[in-house]
């Protein structure tokens, strides 16, 4: 057995072609497994960008409609959520949803998302108190079910929805 390893001869075809064989079988799923976590690492990603841009827009809108403030149209013009529901309640039938502009996501800093926009739909709002000519708000409060819809500028794919309720 000793002779064995003291040969001088090298390794036989058989040899290098078994453990080519062997490297081969446990590199397999090595390489596998890898490009998978590089799939799940960048899908991730991009759903930890589209929750930010929700999250963002979501806060957006609700600070809206609380405090009357004007939402940027995706192409031009504005939004006032608060406007927007109140002339929905007066003049709409209370079984149909509203849709909304398509609004920019602007963080507070004032910078723009470029990948994402959103629309509202809005539901007719059961009211306590009066709305005047104006629209303006005079002691009326109540309770909307707001369904924000995040797409994508590119080809305007639904990446995201989220159903929540607003106090006003």
């Amino acid at each position: 057995m000793k002779k064995k390893f003291e040969s001088k001869k090298g390794m036989t075809v058989i040899e290098v072609i078994l453990s080519l064989a062997i490297l081969g079988i446990v590199t397999v799923p090595l390489m596998t497994v890898f490009a998978s976590s590089l799939y799940m690492t960048k899908h991730v990603d991009n759903q930890i960008e589209v929750n930010m841009a929700t999250r963002l827009a979501k806060e957006l809108v609700t600070y809206s409609v609380n405090n009357g403030s004007e939402l940027a149209g995706l192409t031009s013009g504005t939004l006032n959520m608060r406007t927007f529901m109140n002339d929905y309640n007066k003049e709409s039938n209370k079984n149909t949803w509203g849709e909304t502009i398509k609004c920019k996501i602007i963080d507070s800093t004032g910078k723009e998302n470029d990948k994402y926009y959103f629309v509202v739909r809005y539901q007719h709002t059961l009211l306590h108190g009066a709305i005047d000519e104006s629209n303006t708000n005079n002691g009326a409060y109540g309770t909307s079910d707001l369904i924000l819809v995040l797409k994508r500028i590119e080809d305007n794919r639904v990446v995201n929805t989220v159903r929540f309720t607003v106090d006003y």
